[in-house]
């Protein structure tokens, strides 16, 4: 897997752990069992995501900004099994299965695509 390609994930993940951050139901979930957060985590997360973004291409971070507006936390997803997107579940052509290397996106959804 290329180092755009593992930076896009990392970026979504620190992404989903943020938006977790502000769930008041995980608030109320933390707070029953008594589980406390770092207080400087949202800052090691917000650093990491300026770490990562600093490297990425623009055109790049603008697709990946305009993808997950539109689907949350679901930007970058694995090709399943027989070629199907992991989040639109259309197939994807063969040729681009096939084709290593690089980011790609699924023809259908744009989401950026990535094989196991």
């Amino acid at each position: 897997m290329n180092d755009v390609l593992v930076s896009l994930i990392k970026l979504q993940q620190i992404d989903i752990a943020l938006d977790e951050l502000e769930s008041e139901d995980l608030k109320s979930a933390y707070n029953k069992i008594g589980f406390k957060l770092k207080e400087n985590y949202r800052d090691l997360l917000e650093q990491e995501r300026k770490s990562i973004i600093a490297k990425l291409d623009k055109h790049l971070l603008e697709q990946y900004e305009i993808m997950r507006k539109k689907y949350k936390n679901s930007v970058v997803v694995p090709v399943l099994n027989k070629g199907f997107c992991g989040g639109c579940f259309a197939s994807i052509p063969s040729g681009l299965v096939s084709g290593r290397g690089g980011v790609k996106t699924c023809p259908n959804c744009g989401r950026f695509i990535y094989y196991r």
